[in-house]
């Protein structure tokens, strides 16, 4: 199978779920071959596992309607080449440029959404939204199969018909476990937040709201780069907190960092189903996450942190605020967390029905 991405500069949460879809696919003796935009560089260590890397600078992630239709046949110059029995393609322009392009050449076509963000952030007010969610539904007329990560995620292309009804299955995003924990009670508190410095995470609102915490004990460690980087750090030592911010930039093991924190956040605009969210539950932390995509579903209706509407320095501030002032409550949300990473459904299980897809069979509608 061939497994298509657009980025492959950042390991965010779609690089990171197709890593572990391959991984899990040569686990269970596939032949995984991984075409991506760029130098491919988030995904070198794929390779010593037996993944074939093929990155394909001219696959950008930026929108040019006229270049990216250029995209096309070179797609199916490259699915002819590397003759897969199924193209797997993630997020929206990636994932719709190769279900075009392999149906072209006849063979099978998947398509995964991470989100929905392509169409709530459109630009160009009612008519940018219309364009883009047009654009999906031509797109995704060619996939044999449509899969998002979430029921949340699901009932937004049933509400916008972006596909035919019997094509659109959840497969949630296959995280194995870990056994690092935090300990949540442990004081001061160790704040921690995987984010890109980019727009839809929204770092800025996350430092603003910190700021108006400075009389408390707490630090943030900040993993990800991004474009804002720097006007986020700047930020920070203009309000006089930088030296309580860790920004770390990139780190390929996220675990130990989550296993040393009592607390975390996501301060997003816009979210499908977040992993780094699913990742610090499997850590045993609890959340302050912005109510945006299936956030609040995640966190399981305040069981296992509090949701604040995104962009809202206020509010975002006094959740943070209870939190970081209540061990007792973080301990609490930090049992749940890790109860609702358990009860999610076996990684392996998950790529068994990928699998069977994969082979012909159709085992994916109504998968949890």
């Amino acid at each position: 199978m061939l497994l298509l991405v657009t980025r492959s500069d950042v390991l965010g949460g779609a690089q990171r779920h197709v890593a572990d879809l391959a991984r899990g696919l040569v686990a269970a003796g596939d032949d995984v071959m991984l075409a991506c935009g760029g130098d491919g560089a988030v995904y070198k260590d794929l390779v010593a596992v037996g993944v074939q890397l093929h990155c394909l600078p001219w696959l950008q992630r930026s929108l040019a309607p006229l270049d990216d239709l250029r995209c096309v046949p070179r797609l199916m110059t490259v699915i002819r080449q590397l003759a897969p029995d199924v193209v797997h393609g993630h997020s929206t322009k990636a994932g719709l440029l190769g279900v075009l392009a392999a149906r072209a050449v006849g063979v099978r076509a998947l398509f995964t959404a991470h989100g929905w963000s392509a169409i709530s952030a459109a630009r160009g007010g009612r008519v940018g939204v219309a364009a883009a969610i047009a654009c999906h539904q031509i797109g995704l007329v060619a996939a044999d199969r449509v899969l998002v990560l979430s029921r949340h995620d699901e009932a937004i292309a049933r509400r916008m018909r972006l596909c035919r009804r019997r094509a659109l299955a959840v497969l949630p995003p296959p995280v194995r476990d870990d056994p690092r924990r935090a300990d949540p009670s442990l004081a001061p508190a160790r704040i921690i937040t995987i984010a890109r410095h980019d727009w839809p995470k929204d770092g800025a609102t996350l430092i603003k709201a910190l700021a108006g915490l400075s009389a408390k004990p707490w630090s943030l460690i900040w993993l990800g780069s991004g474009p804002q980087l720097a006007a986020d750090i700047a930020l920070a030592h203009r309000l006089g907190i930088a030296e309580r911010i860790d920004f770390c930039g990139h780190v390929d093991d996220v675990s130990d960092v989550l296993a040393s924190g009592q607390l975390f956040v996501l301060s997003s605009r816009a979210e499908g189903l977040p992993l780094a969210l699913i990742e610090a539950q499997r850590a045993g932390l609890g959340a302050v996450a912005s109510d945006v995509g299936a956030v609040a579903a995640c966190i399981g209706g305040g069981d296992s942190g509090s949701v604040v509407p995104a962009g809202d320095v206020l509010a975002l501030r006094a959740a943070l605020g209870d939190a970081l002032g209540d061990p007792v409550l973080r301990q609490r949300w930090g049992r749940a967390a890790r109860q609702a990473f358990a009860d999610r459904p076996d990684p392996d299980a998950l790529i068994a029905r990928l699998r069977a897809y994969y082979r012909g069979e159709d085992p994916l509608t109504g998968a949890e």
